[in-house]
Formats: structure tokens, sequence, C-alpha cells
């Protein structure tokens, strides 16, 4: 944020008015912290100390008091599972990257899943029912394929990826789980900008949801027709809405 010390805040989508709940301690420069929220519990998960060994902290909306659980992680990339309340996110290590869940109460960070040397998992999420999780998987030579995970067969000691769809050049990021659980949308620079994609978790289908000259990131499911996104302006990221067609 220019001129002011970053932080955690809610931006209302009727008026635009932007509410303060938190200062965030050590931002990283592109991507700020790393962010998992719990509607039920009203709760927003970040990191903070980014440029050392991460901690993880909870950060209460209605209050905005904060409460570090841990001190150290190592861990980004978070998502939250609303059927355990668990957190899951991935922690690198000697080359590796490592996913992990941290249960309730937050005091443990548990590894599930190591991927192969020179693989690379992120952008987490968990389906509404919290038995998949969906990822980006990335190699070495800058290929990328959007995963599936089974969290219950994973918690067996089953390690299976199931790779939903693959790209040799391009990129395959930010992919979320439809509010029916039925699709995943994200974004990839296919088109040669950032585009909204879905991808249908049935028929494999791929489909453009955006046409934009600029690039639009991180699109989130606001209800069955549309979807929110981040515009990119050469002043910053701006909100707003696409139909989900």
């Amino acid at each position: 944020y220019p001129g002011a010390i970053s932080q955690i805040a809610e931006i209302n989508r009727f008026n635009g008015k932007i509410r303060k709940l938190a200062v965030l301690d050590s931002p990283e420069l592109y991507y700020t912290t790393h962010l998992a929220y719990d509607p039920n519990g009203e709760r927003v998960f970040i990191t903070e100390s980014n440029s050392k060994f991460r901690s993880l902290v909870e950060i209460d909306v209605k209050t905005g008091r904060k409460k570090t659980l841990m001190e150290v992680t190592r861990t980004g990339e978070l998502v939250f599972n609303r059927a355990d309340k668990s957190i899951w996110g991935i922690k690198h290590d000697n080359g590796y990257s490592i996913l992990v869940r941290i249960p309730e109460p937050y005091n443990q960070v548990v590894p599930m899943y190591t991927a192969p040397f020179g693989k690379a998992l992120f952008d987490l999420d968990i389906s509404g029912n919290g038995e998949k999780m969906v990822a980006s998987l990335s190699g070495v030579k800058g290929e990328q394929s959007l995963v599936m995970i089974d969290l219950k067969e994973l918690e067996k000691g089953k390690q299976h990826l199931d790779t939903i769809y693959s790209m040799s050049d391009n990129t395959l990021c930010q992919f979320k789980f439809s509010d029916n659980d039925s699709s995943v949308i994200g974004t990839s620079y296919y088109t040669g900008v950032s585009n909204v994609w879905r991808i249908g978790l049935t028929d494999k289908k791929f489909e453009l949801l955006s046409n934009t000259e600029t690039g639009m990131f991180m699109p989130v499911q606001l209800n069955r027709d549309s979807l929110i996104v981040l515009k990119f302006h050469r002043d910053g990221m701006v909100p707003g809405t696409i139909p989900a067609r």
C-alpha cells in the first residue's frame, strides 16, 4: 500500500470502502502475505516474518485482534479446510516442495506429501466438502499441470496426484473450485495475456471466460452468474466482476 504500513483489510463490495483490520509485519514485495480465510469463524490466517522462517498469525475479523499461533512454520500457500478447520500449505526444505497440514489448534506442521525433486506445488484450493484439493504443479522445464489430490486418501497414506490438465509451455495458476465443485476456475497466459479459464472436472473441457487486453487475475466465484477478478491497470490491480460464461 503506497505511503502506509502494509495491512490486512476488507473492502465493501457495494460502496468500495476499505476497513483496516490489522497491520502486517514483514510483507513480501509482490504478494504481500499468504492468506487463508475461515468464513464461519470470521478469522483470517496470514504469514508474517516472510523474509525469515514465516510465522502463522490469526486475525479476528470483528475486532482486528492479532494472535501469533506459531513462531516458525516455514509454510506458505495457505488454504483453509472448512470441513475440519485445518490449514494446509506448502513448506520448502532443501529444494523439496512439501504439502503440509496444520490441524486445529494450529501448533504443529504435519508433512503429508513431498513432490519429486525439481517439482513445485503452489496455488492450493480445497473443495467445499473438504474432500479434494486442487493445486498447480510446475517442473524444471517450465511445464505446468493442474492436479487433484484426494485428501481422505492422502490422510490414509495413499499419495497420488490425478492430473486434470497440462501445458508444456504455458501457465495454469490460481485455480479454485466453483461453487458446486463441478469445475475449477483460474488463469492462464494461453492467449498471450492472463485470462480467466474454467476446466470441467468431468469432461476436462478448457473454456475461456474472459478476453482482456491487459490481464485478469485471482478469479473467485461470487455467485452462480458472476466472478470477482482483479484487472491489471498501470496504477495497480482493479477489482471488478465478469459474467461466469
